[in-house]
């Protein structure tokens, strides 16, 4: 039928064998090739009415060549379906409805309906025209604007994504078992035993978090002997190994790992991971030099931040170490009798430098800072005699010394009344200190 011209009876006869069997793709190809063809031949039959086609679109909206004059002479004959009546009288149709709820959009249709030989200019410019068309028509043209398009429900959506991520699979399964099927038996073994040692390798997972590092370990060296050119797995065997605190094997494991993984192509990503690991047996070693460079070689295979970061805490337990072992009372006291004899001597800065020294061996060393408070009073820097001063009481509130010269340090900023409060504190630890006293007595002058 459709090859005899007679489109609308091909259509029927396709819609009923989609009736018939509703997944008939051919029968639906062809019923949309269908109502191409009959849009194609209503618009070539417009070329009396629009003198001429539109550019790009289509030809015109005059009578249909070798048949009856469907739209008239034109666009305003009494038959014609987009006429200012047609065009007027379709504004109740529910979708053309929805479109003119849009005040640009009706300001357009009436536009339209004033001149309708605008219809086709305004299809090529808004695909809703097209739906105006089809609904006056009957016709459904393709490109509908997607927000006219029914709304897929979740349901929908989560079938949809299901059924994609379902097809991905079985494609990319087809794709293995192709490229499977060139290979020798030989390499389709070692394939074989590689997925077996990434299943054991989970399990092995799943016990180390467990805690359970004697079968982890055995779960890791299975995967390991199944696969040895698999980078990780080196890691995870160490890791356990670091756990037992057999520092030794894990370094020896990396160490295997490593070269391994030199040995021909690797994975940078998991030789930095590795690297990192034997770096993190180094530290818990407490070669904390040679875990800091094992970092920074890891680093030159990839530059992560998860690397980078335990670097940094490597760096931070490696310099709290450093001063907890430079830490020593009695070197410290021998810095502070140093200081001492400088002061005596008028050499300020030198004795400043001894007491800084003394506090570096003990942080602690209430002298040391009472002690440095005085030099500072003495280059005029009260100030830092101040800060010197306090952290003095803070380490002993009852030390007499550090009381006068919190009291002088605010004597020197002109600040009378804390420093009489600082004087009279030292003077109810100690009534006969001669600093406390002249101290206060020349504050009370200078107020």
């Amino acid at each position: 039928m459709q090859a005899l011209g007679d489109t609308d009876k091909a259509c029927e006869m396709y819609d009923k064998a989609i009736e018939l069997d509703a997944n008939n793709a051919q029968a639906k190809q062809m019923k949309e090739a269908c109502e191409e063809e009959a849009v194609r031949k209503m618009m070539g039959g417009m070329n009396g009415g629009m003198g001429g086609g539109m550019p790009g679109g289509f030809p015109g909206m005059g009578g249909m060549p070798g048949g009856p004059q469907m739209f008239g002479p034109g666009m305003g004959g009494a038959n014609n379906p987009f006429s200012a009546e047609a065009l007027n009288a379709a504004r109740s149709k529910p979708k053309i409805a929805a479109l003119l709820a849009d005040p640009g959009f009706k300001q357009m249709y009436d536009l339209v309906c004033m001149q309708p030989n605008m219809l086709m200019q305004m299809m090529q410019q808004d695909p809703r025209w097209k739906i105006v068309f089809g609904e006056i028509t009957g016709i459904e043209l393709p490109d509908v604007p997607a927000g006219q398009q029914k709304e897929k429900s979740a349901e929908e959506k989560a079938k949809d994504e299901m059924a994609r991520k379902v097809k991905e699979a079985a494609a990319e399964e087809k794709r293995r078992k192709e490229a499977e099927s060139h290979m020798s038996q030989g390499e389709r073994d070692k394939l074989e035993n590689a997925r077996k040692a990434e299943f054991i390798k989970a399990e092995g997972n799943e016990l180390y978090k467990k805690k359970k590092l004697d079968e982890a370990l055995e779960k890791y060296n299975e995967a390991n002997e199944l696969n040895p050119d698999e980078t990780l797995y080196y890691g995870n065997i160490a890791a356990v190994l670091i756990e037992k605190k057999q520092y030794d094997d894990a370094l020896a494991k990396c160490d295997e790992g490593i070269e391994r993984a030199k040995g021909g192509s690797y994975d940078f990503v998991k030789l930095a991971k590795l690297i990192a690991r034997k770096a993190s047996a180094c530290e818990k070693k407490g070669e904390m030099e040679q875990a800091l460079e094992l970092y920074r070689t890891a680093l030159l295979e990839d530059n992560s931040s998860a690397i980078k970061d335990q670097m940094k805490r490597c760096e931070k337990v490696k310099k709290e170490a450093e001063a907890k072992a430079y830490l020593n009372p009695d070197i410290a006291n021998e810095h502070k009798d140093k200081g001492n004899a400088l002061f005596k001597d008028g050499s300020f800065p030198a004795a400043i430098k001894e007491f800084d020294e003394g506090l570096r061996r003990d942080p602690t060393n209430k002298a040391c800072y009472s002690n440095r408070a005085a030099c500072y009073l003495k280059l005029m820097d009260p100030v830092q005699a101040l800060k010197d001063a306090d952290k003095a009481i803070s380490l002993d509130k009852d030390f007499v010394r550090a009381w006068a010269r919190k009291g002088t340090a605010h004597q020197m900023m002109k600040e009378y009344h804390k420093a009489m409060e600082a004087f009279e504190k030292g003077l109810k630890l100690d009534p006969n200190s001669t600093e406390c006293k002249q101290g206060n007595e020349k504050t009370m002058m200078l107020i």
